[in-house]
This record gives structure tokens, sequence and C-alpha cells, in this order.
């Protein structure tokens, strides 16, 4: 299940929604990353703007 909060796109099952992002020519402007607060892969969306996906670590998934 994806949530949207404030232009990202928060996931619990990042390497599944990322994958279906991929097979659906979603545009990768990043490749995904490990942070201290998340999983994150940015995507080209609509007219250039761009999306993070999300999948919160730890600390980060308690307060969200």
């Amino acid at each position: 299940m994806i949530r949207c909060l404030g232009g990202f796109l928060q996931t619990g099952a990042f390497a599944g929604e990322y994958g279906a992002f991929s097979a659906r020519g979603m545009r990768l402007v990043e490749s995904p990353r490990r942070e201290a607060y998340a999983t994150v892969a940015v995507f080209g969306v609509h007219r250039g703007a761009i999306g993070d996906l999300i999948q919160p670590t730890g600390a980060a998934v308690a307060r969200a």
C-alpha cells in the first residue's frame, strides 16, 4: 500500500513498488539509496516534476 505524504509516496514494500513503477516505465531520476531515515528512489512524474518513493526505517516508522 502506498500513502501520499506531501509529495512523497510512502510504502512498506519498497522493492515491490519500485519494481511496479519501473515496469510501468516511470523515469528514474536517481538510483535507489538508503538514508538513515528511509530507503529512497526519485522518479520523474508529470511534466518534469519529480516524486520520491520512500520506505521509512526504524525510528522514522514510529514517528510517521
